[in-house]
């Protein structure tokens, strides 16, 4: 290691890191690079759009996940502390960050779904509904504003236990929904 003869050609050098520091050190690195890309992405110059955040913050939730469960002690209690900071701003997903990725032609909720299922399967189902929840209500506040133009939402009710392809099949204005729905899906 460079480090063990630093000491011959820097007189204020005095202790070397040893073998199980710098493995500390390496899981360290490691575990901050998504911290790292997701700072770079906010802050970058290149403009990202919404659609690629949603993945960031979950990759950095599943860092964070995954080092509870780590053997070495100290990576454990910094990732206990940091997990208590990332809930109170992310526990529940952002829906805007959710939507942004739901639009995205690439992701989907199907891409949704796995995320939420790595993390937490027994709450994936509801966290799912939610952003549907919120979608299909800013697809009825835009929809209904562009009724005057003939295009029209007939399907307002999506508590309703009829499932949602019937209602589209029973549309008599649905071509819109129907692309709507497969374009979710």
């Amino acid at each position: 290691c460079v480090f063990e003869s630093l000491h011959l050609f820097e007189d204020n050098y005095e202790l070397c890191p040893s073998v199980e520091e710098w493995k500390r050190v390496e899981k360290i690195c490691a575990f901050l690079l998504p911290f790292c890309e997701i700072a770079n992405m906010i802050n970058g110059t290149t403009h990202p759009t919404s659609n690629l955040y949603f993945l960031q913050i979950w990759k950095v939730q599943c860092v964070l996940v995954d080092c509870l469960r780590d053997e070495d002690e100290v990576m454990k209690r910094m990732a206990e502390r940091m997990i208590i900071k990332f809930e109170k701003y992310w526990d529940e997903y952002s829906v805007v960050l959710a939507l942004g990725a739901v639009l995205d032609p690439r992701m989907k909720f199907s891409t949704l779904a796995y995320c939420y299922s790595k993390l937490d399967a027994s709450t994936c189902e509801r966290k799912l509904q939610q952003v549907k929840s919120k979608l299909y209500m800013l697809f009825d506040k835009y929809s209904s504003e562009i009724s005057s133009s003939g295009v029209q939402r007939t399907i307002q009710d999506q508590s309703s236990s009829e499932p949602l392809q019937k209602k589209l099949k029973s549309s008599s204005h649905g071509l819109f929904d129907v692309r709507f729905y497969i374009f979710l899906n």
